[in-house]
């Protein structure tokens, strides 16, 4: 049995990529997929249930599932929120939303003074509020292009037997392969260019952006921008007990 998604690391199409309960490894999986499952995960709890979620946000700034904002809303704090009824006929755009959530400010507002009020972890909390230091300008521009190609991972190179062909493990630190190296300017494989550090600013126009999510881009930016940093991974130590 398939442990618990317990983050939904990035929501796209046609793939996401998920954290489970006791798993320190994110999981690529179809978005289809994904929402069948979170369907199905819903419809055991009970529609009774609730919980409490203390909002920092004021109830003006509030919106309901549909993204509409509340007219009767007063500066009262929300304290509580339902699970989502899987019978009700707007189940279904009251999961999108959940699943397109940021889980903090940003899902109602885009200005600077929006508080970090999401995950710790994420960009949305205190991962967020970190401030830049010692960077230049030369440097944000590199790990926004790394952050392009690193966001390129296609399904071939994902693909088991094609992707143990691209590394040997046979020995430590593990070493690209020959059958990798004479690949590397492939679409396919550009985005393994950012981890043997043979990437140029021009090989973002080999990408296929189709197949590109924008808010994976923006994440891994953030994580470029960390490692350059030398903060990564910048969160509190983690309980990975099982």
């Amino acid at each position: 049995m398939k442990s618990r998604i317990i983050e939904i690391v990035e929501f796209g199409q046609p793939k996401s990529l998920i954290l489970r309960k006791n798993n320190s490894v994110t999981e690529l999986v179809d978005t289809n997929i994904l929402i069948e499952e979170l369907n199905e995960a819903l419809r055991t709890i009970d529609c009774d249930e609730k919980y409490s979620l203390a909002e920092s946000l004021p109830k003006e700034q509030q919106v309901n599932s549909n993204g509409i904002i509340n007219p009767d809303s007063t500066n009262e704090i929300s304290k509580e929120i339902e699970f989502i009824d899987m019978n009700d006929e707007d189940a279904q755009d009251k999961l999108l939303f959940a699943l397109w959530s940021m889980g903090g400010s940003s899902d109602y507002r885009n200005d600077r003074e929006r508080p970090y009020n999401g995950q710790s972890w994420t960009d949305e909390g205190k991962r967020g509020k970190t401030e830049v230091k010692g960077l230049t300008m030369r440097d944000i521009r590199d790990c926004l292009i790394k952050a392009m190609l690193v966001s390129s991972y296609s399904e071939k190179y994902l693909e088991e037997k094609e992707f143990s062909k691209c590394w040997d493990y046979s020995e430590s630190p593990i070493k690209p392969t020959a059958y990798l190296l004479e690949r590397q300017d492939d679409p396919d494989y550009i985005s393994t260019k950012v981890e043997l550090g043979t990437w140029r600013p021009q090989d973002v126009y080999k990408l296929n952006w189709d197949n590109i999510d924008p808010l994976a881009v923006s994440k891994n930016l953030t994580l470029e921008i960390e490692k350059m940093m030398g903060i990564y991974p910048n969160v509190d130590k983690l309980n990975m007990e099982v």
